[in-house]
């Protein structure tokens, strides 16, 4: 019922399960991809360590760019962070690019993850909001899932590069659909969120 009321989320589930698929193939198999540049387990925790610290200011300072603009162009935006995050550390040719790519976790996952919530409260009616970020929680999750089993199966088959390839992949398909899908309706100026 709620697909059917809402049919302009269906696109856009289907986006939030690819650049999830991306962000979590990067995430999830760190270590693999720091080992063809020289990389070990402690180059593998200073990735995760940026990544982390990259995530800070932008959670923290969300309310901010809420006043710029709607959470709609925020998504936007964080698609197409989600999508260069993952073809720059499959381009990285050294460890201090690849630490260098990780400035698109701030704009990508990290405004992603607030902005997500805001946009579901824009799109769907108020009795609705509870089932809305249901559903996008459960997207983030078949994202999850997707990397866990496609990324290892590729990491298996042909290595680290093939599963950088499909986070390139599933990060650009995400973020044409979050592009096109939120890119419909004329950006209006931001609600106010108490």
């Amino acid at each position: 019922p709620f697909l059917k009321k809402y049919p302009q989320c269906r696109p856009l589930l289907a986006g939030a399960v690819l650049v999830c698929t991306s962000h979590n193939v990067l995430a999830s198999f760190c270590l693999q991809i720091v080992q063809p540049l020289g990389g070990g387990s402690g180059e593998m925790g200073w990735v995760l360590t940026l990544q982390g610290i990259m995530d800070i200011p932008a959670m923290v300072l969300f309310a901010l760019l809420l006043r710029r603009a709607r959470a709609r162009l925020w998504v936007r935006l964080a698609g197409v962070s989600f999508f260069l995050h993952a073809l720059l550390s499959w381009a990285a040719p050294n460890l201090p690019f690849l630490y260098a790519v990780q400035v698109f976790e701030m704009t990508g996952y990290a405004v992603y993850a607030v902005a997500s919530v805001y946009l579901v409260n824009d799109l769907v009616d108020l009795c609705d909001r509870v089932q809305g970020q249901t559903y996008f929680n459960m997207a983030n999750t078949l994202g999850i899932v997707a990397s866990s089993f496609a990324g290892g199966f590729l990491l298996d088959l042909a290595g680290p590069q093939a599963a950088l390839a499909l986070a390139a992949l599933t990060g650009a398909g995400g973020m044409g659909l979050l592009w096109v899908c939120l890119g419909r309706r004329r950006e209006a100026a931001a609600p106010q969120h108490g």
